[in-house]
């Protein structure tokens, strides 16, 4: 997809990852990165091996953006552990949380008059019904994951003033956003039902306060 340069394996044998010497490798590998590529953050993506493990690469993540600046973030890919398999919305919760907390203004600060669309990793259509009702109610910027070309658009998140969640799994990260960064949510997942739409509709209505 295009992708290449920006995505890495690292290539590791059992033996390293049981008695632990594979850290040593992998931090050679992210400095190299950091050092060649310049980028402005690095996921850090660990398999299910190491969960059983119980590999720390939270800590060892912050170790290694300690020497070289750039943001790391742990992502763990575990389906056959207890843990609930990290979503996208997880993931870049926990990008906020970290690097972003300090972009939402204090408590009872008006925010951006705009809208977070959540839950969907495919762009609403411009011709969206839904995002130009937001435009007229006086919401002119409509944020969604699947458009963004640069890294400081995520930023852009943590400075809107609702969220729209319109399928199940951003549910958590609109949660994380309105227990810590008070910005409220509704859940109004996609629909085809005219009579089901017309309900939505009504939610979204008593939401933004305004009439579509």
């Amino acid at each position: 997809y295009g992708n290449g340069h920006r995505i890495f394996l690292l290539p590791l044998s059992e033996n390293d990852v049981i008695m632990g010497s594979h850290l040593p490798v992998i931090k050679t590998a992210l400095l190299k990165i950091a050092r060649e590529r310049k980028p402005r953050a690095i996921f850090l993506c660990s398999m299910c091996v190491d969960e059983l493990l119980g590999t720390d690469y939270e800590e060892f993540a912050g170790a290694v953006e300690a020497i070289t600046r750039v943001p790391i973030i742990s992502v763990k890919m575990n389906p056959v552990c207890k843990k609930k398999n990290p979503s996208q919305e997880q993931i870049t919760y926990s990008f906020f949380n970290k690097h972003f907390h300090s972009c939402h203004p204090e408590h009872g600060t008006i925010l951006e008059r705009g809208v977070n669309i959540l839950g969907g990793y495919t762009p609403l259509s411009g011709k969206s019904e839904l995002r130009s009702q937001l435009i007229h109610a006086g919401y002119p910027v409509v944020n969604q994951m699947g458009e963004f070309t640069s890294y400081d658009q995520f930023k852009h998140l943590a400075v809107a003033s609702h969220n729209i969640v319109i399928h199940p799994r951003g549910l958590l990260l609109a949660e994380e956003m309105m227990r810590f960064m008070k910005i409220p949510y509704c859940f109004s997942p996609v629909s085809f039902g005219l009579r089901t739409i017309r309900e939505k509709y009504c939610d979204l209505e008593r939401f933004f306060h305004t009439k579509f």
